[in-house]
């Protein structure tokens, strides 16, 4: 299942436009990372910025409170990215179900660099 995506900051003031969203990990994770649908956060709006994308972010990262890594794989459209997600000791997590420590963690951030030439 895609994370689910909740907008929390969106900054255009320098050369790229950056977007931080909590995730939430529900179901289970497939193998090479679960997919990161930007598309469900267009339009959102923060602080009088609204989220607009016409192409898949330059980057991204993510981090929780739970000991794993997130690493951001672009996609070739803004519905096709991919989050592929390590345990403490830097081993993929298996495809199955989220364990515990992920779908209680209610501080995973992720951020996306987009060029503002879009």
């Amino acid at each position: 299942m895609p994370l689910a995506l909740t907008v929390l900051d969106i900054d255009n003031s320098g050369k790229s436009l950056y977007v931080t969203a909590a995730l939430v990990a529900s179901g289970t994770y497939p193998t090479g990372g679960d997919t990161v649908d930007l598309t469900t956060i267009i339009g959102k709006a923060v602080l009088a910025r609204v989220f607009q994308a016409g192409k898949s972010p330059l980057y991204g990262y993510g981090a929780g409170t739970s000991g794993h890594s997130y690493g951001f794989i672009p996609g070739t459209t803004l519905a096709n990215g991919k989050m592929k997600i390590s345990t403490a000791a830097g081993t993929e997590l298996p495809n199955a179900a989220y364990p515990a420590a992920i779908t209680g963690d209610a501080n995973i951030i992720a951020t996306f660099a987009f060029d503002l030439n879009l």
